[in-house]
């Protein structure tokens, strides 16, 4: 159990779909039309975002059994520190562990396999470079963005990374691959992202 008392469109490309071993992946979604093929991959080796990629807030967490989050160097008093600060944004962190894990920004409300187990945050000199003055408004941008990366952490944690490509078969001819792109983190990150003359209701 934990120790400690919403997604916007990520896309980091990748562009290969061929699985280690040599097999040929399965496509769970597929559309066509206009002598195109449409293809939808989920992704069978997503990178962590937290360790690939540059993100505006510092996520700590603390869990006995699972390395999560970032190498803050903070311990538990000091994300307590971090979160009373005025000058500093933050949310709490939740995980559920059941069957998988799954982290939000709100209580699963699940008493049994869930609970508090961490902190995001954006510190005051990072907020005033990304946002300017400590205003309403840019408050509501920081606290969008915190929930963006978490959604985008959750996405990964869950094996909801998703991929694409897109075959010409035009006239019945043999199959081409015309263009790919891999690391969409969440399904709505992947519908936000499909190649030109590509709709999200072309994969219903």
């Amino acid at each position: 159990m934990m120790e400690m008392s919403e997604a916007a469109p990520w896309m980091h490309g990748l562009d290969s779909k061929s699985r280690k071993d040599g097999k040929k992946m399965e496509a769970i979604k597929t559309a066509e039309k206009d002598g195109k093929i449409l293809r939808v991959y989920a992704d069978e080796c997503p990178e962590d975002p937290r360790k690939q990629f540059d993100h505006l807030g510092k996520m700590a967490c603390f869990h006995r059994r699972h390395m999560l989050g970032d190498e803050t160097g903070k311990s538990m008093e000091d994300c307590i520190l971090t979160e009373n600060d005025p000058r500093v944004t933050s949310l709490p962190l939740y995980l559920l562990d059941h069957s998988g894990l799954s982290m939000r920004t709100g209580d699963f409300g699940d008493p049994w396999d869930s609970g508090r187990i961490g902190l995001i945050w954006i510190e005051a000199e990072d907020f005033k470079r990304e946002f300017g003055r400590r205003t309403v408004g840019n408050i509501a941008k920081a606290v969008r963005l915190l929930k963006a990366e978490v959604a985008e952490y959750d996405a990964w944690l869950q094996g909801e990374v998703y991929g694409w490509a897109v075959a010409d078969r035009t006239d019945g001819a043999e199959e081409t691959e015309e263009d790919s792109c891999w690391g969409y983190y969440g399904w709505e990150s992947l519908l936000a992202g499909l190649p030109e003359g590509w709709k999200r209701e072309d994969l219903r």
